[in-house]
């Protein structure tokens, strides 16, 4: 049996806040209407936990759903498919944090994916539309996803957000400016990717944002770039680099670690990279 009470919810119809009870069935399917209203919204309960008290293979949600909310289906480690339909807006906090085993494609109509989302989860693809407004920190953290690719509607990547995505070889932007884009520390640290071209409108590359990318080899970087921060490409195998005109501050330990840089680049002359003499002849010359 059902148990569920209405909450006030940002689209009209029923949300099922109450845990439903224990199968053992392998497959779940939520209902479409409760007293003939629409189910629109699936989220946590009040002591934090998921609203299926089963684990169950499968679980179909009705066409109706809208909103995932908080913790919904998180750590439903035998979960393997979950229809997510078109319609839906927005997916909560650890809404499927720790599904690893989870492979479910995700919706179009979606604005909104919250922090940690699907953290630890077993996704491997993953569209971002146009449509998609905000992105929470770590939403898709430790995946199994291969490539992305970021459309110029999306002004801002959160901190550590394919942070530990080993299998993430590939990152697009798009070849059309993209004006006040900022990306989070650590967005895509410690990942597979093997090159990446950043857009123009990038002011600043934050933090640690390309750690520990040991396949990592090439990076370019924009015109208008005013700003490398700290650690940024840490431990990675670049063995050069060519930095734009507009640079005008960079982090010392920008390059730590990268055992395989020789020759840095900058207005026209070229800085021996492979001693820390040589990156201090560099740093004089960058001057706000």
């Amino acid at each position: 049996m059902l148990t569920y009470e209405r909450e006030d919810i940002s689209v009209k119809g029923i949300a099922i806040t109450k845990q439903i009870a224990k199968t053992n069935k392998l497959r779940v399917a939520l209902p479409s209407e409760i007293e003939g209203q629409p189910v629109v919204c699936v989220s946590r309960l009040d002591d934090g936990s998921s609203v299926l008290e089963d684990d169950p293979v499968e679980i179909n949600l009705p066409d109706s759903i809208k909103i995932i909310g908080v913790d919904a289906f998180r750590n439903k480690k035998n979960l393997k498919d979950i229809n997510i339909p078109e319609g839906t807006i927005v997916i909560g906090k650890r809404a499927f944090g720790g599904d690893t085993n989870m492979n479910s494609a995700l919706p179009k109509s979606l604005k909104e994916v919250g922090e940690y989302a699907f953290a630890d989860s077993g996704i491997d693809k993953m569209t971002f539309d146009k449509r998609l407004e905000k992105i929470g920190a770590g939403a898709f953290v430790n995946t199994s996803i291969t490539e992305i690719t970021f459309p110029d509607s999306l002004k801002e990547i959160p901190d550590e957000l394919f942070a530990g995505c080993k299998n993430l070889e590939k990152i697009n932007f798009s070849e059309s400016p993209i004006p006040g884009l900022q990306i989070g520390k650590g967005a895509f640290a410690d990942t597979g990717i093997t090159e990446i071209t950043f857009p123009s409108g990038l002011e600043k590359i934050p933090d640690e944002l390309l750690a520990n990318c040991e396949n990592l080899e090439t990076i370019n970087l924009p015109e208008g770039l005013k700003e490398i921060g700290e650690g940024a490409f840490k431990n990675t195998n670049i063995t050069e680099l060519t930095l734009p005109d507009s640079l005008s501050k960079i982090d010392r330990s920008a390059f730590a670690d990268c055992k395989n840089l020789k020759v840095i680049t900058y207005k026209g002359e070229k800085y021996d990279a492979s001693n820390k003499d040589g990156i201090a002849v560099l740093l004089r010359e960058i001057k706000p």
